[in-house]
C-alpha cells in the first residue's frame, strides 16, 4: 500500500497510527518497508525512532527480530532520496503520472548517482 505524504515530518507524525492500523490486519506473508531520507538528522536517532514506532504498534522489525519472523523493514536513504527515484524514471512516471515527463532530461537529473545532499561529508 502506498501512502502519499507532503514531507518527512508528516510521514513521521502519522506513521505510528498507520503502523497500529497495519498491525490489526496485515497478512503474515506481507512486509512493510519504510524508507526515509536522512536529511540532516542523526542516523542512529532516526533509525531508533522508526524501530520504536514499530515496536509500540506491536510489529517486529527486521533489525530487532533476532532471526525470527518480522513485519517491518526500516531503511534510511543516506544520500538524497530523490536520487533513488530518478534512478528508475519509468517507475516514477508509473507511480506519479502527473509528474512532467521532461524532468529526467534536465541536466541536474541526467545522472542520478551525481545527486548529492549534505551527508557523507558530515559523518
Amino acid at each position: 500500500m502506498n501512502s502519499d505524504y507532503q514531507c518527512k515530518a508528516e510521514l513521521l507524525e502519522r506513521l505510528p497510527q498507520r503502523l497500529r492500523g497495519y498491525a490489526s490486519w496485515l497478512p503474515q506473508d506481507w512486509r512493510i518497508v519504510v524508507v526515509v531520507d536522512r536529511d540532516d538528522g542523526l542516523c542512529d536517532t532516526l533509525k531508533k525512532s522508526l524501530e520504536d514506532m514499530a515496536a509500540e504498534a506491536g510489529l517486529t522489525t527486521r533489525s530487532r527480530s533476532e532471526g525470527k519472523p518480522y513485519t517491518v523493514v526500516n531503511r534510511l536513504a543516506i544520500e538524497e532520496l530523490e536520487a533513488w527515484y530518478f534512478g528508475d524514471w519509468d517507475a516514477v512516471r508509473k507511480a506519479y503520472p502527473k509528474v512532467a515527463p521532461t524532468i529526467p532530461s534536465k541536466a541536474q537529473y541526467r545522472d542520478p548517482d551525481a545527486i548529492k545532499g549534505g551527508s557523507l561529508g558530515s559523518f
